[in-house]
């Protein structure tokens, strides 16, 4: 049997998590840009979506926390709605199943009340555990709606809103299980609380310290695609273990060769995904292997690629075009642009 993979990977080591964090999450505040400051040993890294993260404010606004998103082209999204208030943005975006953030200072951040327990799923050596099984055993109706349970214990937490705030796959996953309003809400206190957050720290004039926000951790979004570890035997590799899932694997998904995370949810999305969901609800459908899965998600992916890329050296280009202008100009365009509130600012992580 070809394709099988001894033993489970799973590299939590606390290195490469600090070179995760550091790579794809800085914050900048006004002209400054933070610093970055890796997860604690032991953090379980968050799923991250992109390079360039963005931040998004608006005048006079009274939304108790900060807007992150992590492309361009999602930035220029958000700013040609002409939006009021990072509540009102929040909402739309997670109309449209498109990443982003909410992020709350640490001055925000909640003591424990006296005597509590974290609870076990916030701790940093919990990992969720994930189903094992002989590979000739055939999968059935019961199978998926186990894992279906399995998806409700994970998104019912409070932190559960994090899957929503990921965009794509997870964000219509976790769609069927919670109500999007949750987002709108700010960080649970699972990260409020209890510290289970993204290794962000600002340092500018204005702020200094760590920001907090609920994270979808790699375990918890193998948990929501439905993975499922198969043993196997063949007379060339011997014992090993295949990995199946329900849907593309986080580590699949978020490669750029897929040609179904364009940054929003697309009705070829929605056919595609109500096509599986049919399929292992009446059994006409099981699991595929990872291999699978590369397969079909790279079929036309090069094409869709290319036109992401474009658009966001546009949206970039269009971003960083913007320069400060006198007074009296930036409130005469405010007026024009945005209204009484204003434009979004627009400052570039």
């Amino acid at each position: 049997m070809t394709g099988c993979a001894t033993g489970r990977s799973r590299d939590r080591s606390p290195d490469r998590n600090r070179s995760r964090s550091c790579q794809s999450h800085k914050i900048l505040d006004g002209n400054r840009t933070g610093s970055c400051q890796s997860h604690p040993p032991g953090v379980k890294s968050p799923v991250v979506t992109g390079p360039q993260n963005t931040r998004i404010s608006y005048p006079q606004d009274q939304t108790p926390y900060n807007l992150i998103v992590f492309s361009a082209t999602d930035a220029v999204w958000v700013y040609r709605r002409n939006h009021h208030s990072v509540f009102a943005a929040v909402h739309r975006l997670v109309e449209h199943g498109i990443p982003f953030a909410t992020v709350i200072r640490d001055s925000r951040h909640d003591e424990p009340p006296p005597r509590s327990t974290p609870p076990f799923y916030t701790l940093p050596s919990h990992s969720e555990a994930m189903p094992f099984r002989r590979d000739d055993d055939p999968f059935t109706t019961a199978d998926y709606e186990r894992y279906k349970e399995q998806c409700r214990t994970v998104l019912y937490r409070p932190g559960g809103r994090a899957a929503l705030m990921q965009g794509g796959l997870f964000w219509r996953i976790a769609k069927q299980y919670i109500n999007t309003v949750a987002v709108t809400s700010g960080p649970s206190t699972d990260a409020t609380t209890y510290g289970h957050c993204w290794g962000f720290k600002v340092k500018s004039s204005k702020y200094e310290g760590q920001v907090f926000d609920d994270l979808l951790t790699n375990d918890v979004a193998e948990v929501l695609c439905g993975v499922v570890y198969c043993f196997s035997r063949s007379d060339k590799t011997g014992p090993c273990t295949i990995k199946k899932s329900y849907f593309p694997p986080p580590n699949l998904w978020y490669k750029t060769r897929n040609r179904l995370n364009t940054g929003y949810w697309s009705q070829e999305n929605e056919n595609w995904f109500q096509g599986l969901c049919t399929g292992y609800a009446n059994g006409t459908l099981a699991p595929l292997p990872v291999k699978e899965w590369r397969k079909r998600l790279r079929a036309g992916a090069r094409r869709e690629r290319v036109i992401h890329e474009s658009m966001e050296k546009l949206c970039l280009k269009f971003i960083k075009s913007f320069e400060p202008v006198p007074a009296q100009q930036a409130e005469e365009a405010q007026v024009v642009a945005g209204g009484e509130q204003g434009p979004p600012e627009i400052d570039l992580v």
